[in-house]
Parts: C-alpha cells; structure tokens; sequence
C-alpha cells in the first residue's frame, strides 16, 4: 500500500519538523533490513529494541524521510522528518486506513489455544469462494496485525486475522484498529493465567474482540459459563447440533429434489413413448411404402428417434426459461448474498448458461432414451 504525503499527515496527525512535503505516493517500511530507496521508514520501538537507532541506515539505504517520536537530532540528509506521539499507534492508524479503504469483511480469531490453526482452516475454506487474505504464521500482535493489512491486496473480500494478548487491554487495542464483522473465541484456557490472575481475567480480557465489532456484527465462542456473564454480552445464541440439523436439512433436500426429477423424467418419458406411438400408428401406410421400396430399419426408424429429440428440445425450453429468469430474479432480490454477505451465491453468467444447455442435452436425451423406446415396442418391421 502507497500513500501521499497528505494521507500519511492527516492518518496519523504527524507534524512536519525537517523538511518540506512532496508529491507522489510512498510505501512505508518499518524494517531497515528490507527497506527500499524512496520509500518513508517508520522506526518503532518495543521491550528490547529502538528502530530509532537505525535512522542513519534507513537514510543511507536511500529513504525519503523518517518518522521519529523522539527530539533526536535530526538527520538533515533526509527530505523531510515527520514527527509522531507513538511510531506504533502511527503505524496502526496507517492500518486501519487501509482496512477502511478498501473495506473487506474482516473475521477476527482469539482465543487460549486454536487460534492459528482455525485462522489456518478458515482462510482456506472461504478462499473457495472469496478473495481471501489472512495474517501469516502467527503474526498476532499490533505490529503483526499492520503487517497484515499493510499486504492486504486491494480487491481482498475477506480477511481472517488472528489476534493474541498477554495481558489485559491488548485485544481491545487490536480491535479497535481491525474493526472486525466477527469475532471469534475458540476457547478460555490457562494460558498467561500467571499475567492475568485468574481465568475470569482471561475470559474478559478474550472478550475484549467484542468491543469494536460492527454494529451488525457477529460474535461466535463456546458455550462457557464465563463468557455468558460477561457485562458486554447482551445476546447469547448456541447452535446446538445445528451442524447436523442443517446437514440433515440439506439432504432431505436432496433427496427430494432426486425424487421429483427422477419422476418428471418418467412422466416425459411416457409422454414422448405415446406421442410416438400415435405418430406410428398415423404413418403406417407410409412406413409400409418404405418397406416395399427397400428401405433399411434404420431409414425407417431414425426419423422418429430425431422426432422424439425435438419433442424433448422443445419441452427443455420451459425449464430453461425458468431456471435463467427465476435465477435471475432470485440473484438480484439478494444481492447476490444470502443471509450473509459470507455465503456468496453463484454470479448468473456462466452459472445460467452453463445450466441452460445441460438441461437442453437432458431433454433431448430424455426424447431420444422414449422415442427409441415406442420405436422398439410399436414399430414392427
């Protein structure tokens, strides 16, 4: 992602102390070992190391400017130098610019232990059907989350970030710059209980990926004694056996949806087999003139067989049309989403297309399997 230089100001309220604005748009690299020329570094700063200290290598390597949220000296060598309360809270606002922007949907993953390998299973599940972007490894702290979306490519519908803490306050933090559409919590263990005191501490402190969820958002986590009286939970939903309510659902469905294509099949079958037989029956002076001219069976038979196969392209054509405008009607009436904008349906074209021409070959299959059967049990040659 590249900014102008009015963007990186207005995101992060930066003051300009060294230098003069340019034109253009910049990227914005926090690490001197992979920095490029032209590019704006942004030094930050944690527990056991100072990217300020590495200002002079940024410079060197060829970078615009600096951001720096000490009164350093400054180095004169840059274009300009940009001066910030906190280079981190900086480079999170930068981040949730660029979610803002580009505006996915956003699943947000916390938990005591799962969180990567569900992160890991979901992004592969909904790149199936959606341009997917995740955080890698287990990139799960502020730092990690910026790097996230920072990568984010601009045509991504759904990002799926995984978010860690040690402490209380953490997880709101994140949150508060992820802005997520669901949340998740994939379960309340003892890992960090040493920090935390107690896992109530933990319960809340994971209950904290609540706070900034959109006002439409989704909140899912175990049936767990310590979320339910959480202050912040107002509405509390468990899916039991959904799972198999809906797969049982799904297949009865199916198993409907068999039955009755199966015994319109029939029913067409018997349609076109007597349609036949009545076309026999009429031409039975004219097929007995085929004979006495020496006419073979097949000469004989083949233009009822084509017959039947017409009757059949003609009676695919209602199907057809219903299926390409119902679809039509239904695809337009949902937006193209059903429920959620997370289940996607099929966009019409090819789909309608596709589908038109499979129900033409069925019917005309369906014709051809009836009218060869009437041929073989009516024509007597």
């Amino acid at each position: 992602m590249r900014f102008t230089f009015k963007e990186i100001v207005e995101v992060t309220g930066a003051k300009l102390i060294w230098g003069e604005k340019i034109e253009g748009e910049f990227g914005i690299s926090t690490d001197t070992r992979t920095i490029n020329e032209n590019e704006i570094y942004l030094p930050l700063r944690g527990e056991n190391f100072d990217g300020h200290n590495f200002i002079d290598s940024a410079i060197e390597k060829g970078v615009l400017g600096y951001f720096t949220q000490d009164n350093r000296k400054i180095n004169e060598k840059a274009k300009f130098v940009l001066a910030v309360k906190n280079s981190l809270i900086a480079y999170l606002e930068l981040a949730r610019y660029i979610r803002r922007k580009f505006n996915p949907k956003v699943v947000a993953i916390t938990g005591s232990s799962g969180k990567t390998t569900v992160k890991e299973m979901m992004a592969e599940v909904l790149a199936t059907t959606f341009k997917t972007h995740k955080s890698k490894l287990n990139h799960n702290n502020e730092i990690g989350l910026c790097q996230t979306l920072f990568a984010m490519p601009k045509d991504t519908e759904i990002v799926v970030a995984e978010l860690g803490m040690r402490n209380l306050g953490e997880i709101e933090l994140l949150d508060k710059y992820l802005e997520p559409d669901i949340g998740i919590i994939t379960n309340i263990g003892t890992a960090h209980v040493e920090r935390l005191g107690s896992v109530d501490n933990i319960a809340s402190a994971k209950c904290e990926i609540t706070n900034h969820l959109k006002e439409d958002g989704l909140f899912v986590a175990n049936d767990n004694e310590k979320i339910r009286k959480l202050d912040n939970i107002s509405v509390v939903r468990y899916g039991e056996n959904m799972v198999d309510k809906m797969i049982s659902a799904f297949s009865s469905i199916e198993k409907v949806t068999y039955g009755i294509v199966i015994a319109l099949v029939l029913v067409t079958i018997f349609l076109i087999i007597n349609t036949i037989k009545l076309t026999i029956s009429a031409r039975k002076r004219e097929i007995g003139i085929m004979r006495l001219v020496g006419a073979s069976n097949f000469t004989i038979k083949t233009p009822f067989i084509i017959e039947g196969m017409i009757l059949g392209l003609f009676g695919s054509i209602v199907p057809v049309l219903i299926t390409t405008y119902g679809y039509l009607a239904f695809y337009n009436h949902f937006d193209g989403y059903l429920y959620s904008e997370l289940i996607k349906l099929i966009a019409p074209e090819p789909f309608i297309y596709t589908t038109s021409l499979v129900v033409i070959g069925i019917g005309m299959l369906v014709g051809m399997i009836g009218s060869a059967g009437a041929v073989k049990k009516y024509l007597k040659i």
